[in-house]
């Protein structure tokens, strides 16, 4: 877990939709430092409230006018957190229509008119059909 020292400032960025656009943006850095410590606080923020951060990272995935890295990024970070099993158990938790509001928000971007987007939305769903018993279900 975070060191409770954070909280306030993890809590900030989840609601937040510049603060957390702005971690992600840097996890594209060129320049390592800056891009692994967006790194860092994307595990911190997922290990702060898992719920909250893919909440927030897939309304990014389904938001038109967010910048297509930021989709794209977004959609590789939900991948990686729905098939990390480290994540599993808490993803398997979450409350129900927490899931479903994520769920909705990748699966409208099915409907994008960016085919490049279309399949940054196949790429973070497709964990969850491949291991059934962490489907993002109703």
């Amino acid at each position: 877990n975070p060191p409770a020292i954070d909280q306030t400032t993890y809590a900030n960025i989840l609601n937040n939709e510049a603060l957390l656009s702005e971690v992600l943006q840097n996890a594209l850095s060129p320049d390592p430092s800056l891009r692994n410590l967006a790194e860092k606080e994307i595990t911190n923020l997922a290990d702060f409230n898992l719920g909250l951060f893919l909440l927030g990272i897939s309304s990014k995935i389904s938001n038109e006018a967010t910048p297509k890295q930021i989709r794209q990024i977004s959609a590789t970070i939900i991948k990686n957190m729905i098939a990390n099993t480290k994540y599993t158990s808490t993803f398997i938790s979450l409350n129900p229509e927490l899931k479903q509001q994520i769920k909705t928000h990748i699966l409208s971007t099915l409907a994008s008119s960016d085919s490049d987007i279309r399949k940054t939305a196949g790429i973070a769903i497709a964990p969850s059909l491949l291991r059934p018993s962490i489907a993002i279900q109703n």
